[in-house]
């Protein structure tokens, strides 16, 4: 059973480094063969899909796509923008920190980041602090990160007492704020300061659209209508 268990973690680690297949069925594949090859009970394997820890994670993830669409993060990007170098570290730190102890710390950083890149100051004093304050912003609360959520997932399924969404935030409040000045103040003097041609940078956009059925563009190539450049 052991040697089993061994090959499908090989697999796995050798899938996924050497291959490009997505993830999703790399991981797939190994959870149908530990289920065939009853390794794992059925019980335990699909109890975990009902995990709350894992609902609640999913459920995030949901709400961080509907709020990095809305103008909002966009709003507070621009604000974070505006100031002297040290005055937009603070306040990017201070910005990328907050909301990463409410909504996904991936889609906090895309979001600030593009508007950084497009910032009088040069982005590579910038976008250091804005991971870092990310990363200590998701320590205060329950959901700030993933792990932590696991963890409270963890502490249920152990039959200890529930953690509760401010449990995090003794430690994870102080951390934070020392983070904070150490970035700002370390940030200023160690990182590069490299100043890019923004204007000059290409951009590129996805765009998604439907093509009516009695539409002229039915059955020709993206090249030959104009939109691929």
């Amino acid at each position: 059973m052991e040697w089993i268990v061994g090959l499908l973690i090989g697999f796995l680690l050798a899938t996924l480094l050497l291959t490009e297949l997505r993830p999703a069925l790399v991981f797939g594949a190994v959870f149908v063969a530990l289920l065939l090859l009853d390794i794992v009970p059925a019980e335990q394997l699909f109890s975990n899909f009902v995990n709350p820890a894992l609902v609640v994670l999913v459920l995030l993830v949901l709400v961080s796509v509907v709020l990095e669409r809305t103008t909002l993060v966009s709003q507070l990007g621009s604000w974070c923008t505006q100031g002297s170098l040290k005055r937009v570290t603070v306040q990017t730190t201070l910005s990328a920190g907050l909301l990463s102890a409410v909504i996904n710390n991936t889609a906090v950083v895309s979001t600030l980041m593009r508007r950084l890149a497009h910032s009088q100051h040069p982005s590579s004093k910038l976008l250091i602090p804005l991971s870092y304050a990310a990363i200590l912003g998701g320590t205060m609360t329950l959901i700030g990160t993933s792990t932590n959520l696991l963890v409270a997932g963890f502490t249920i399924n152990a039959g200890l007492p529930e953690l509760r969404f401010f449990d995090f935030s003794v430690v994870g409040i102080p951390l934070f704020l020392v983070g904070l000045v150490v970035i700002t103040l370390v940030s200023l003097h160690l990182l590069p300061g490299k100043n890019e041609d923004v204007g000059s940078t290409d951009e590129n956009y996805f765009l998604e659209a439907k093509v009516a059925e009695n539409s002229p563009l039915v059955g020709q190539r993206i090249e030959e209508v104009g939109f691929a450049t």
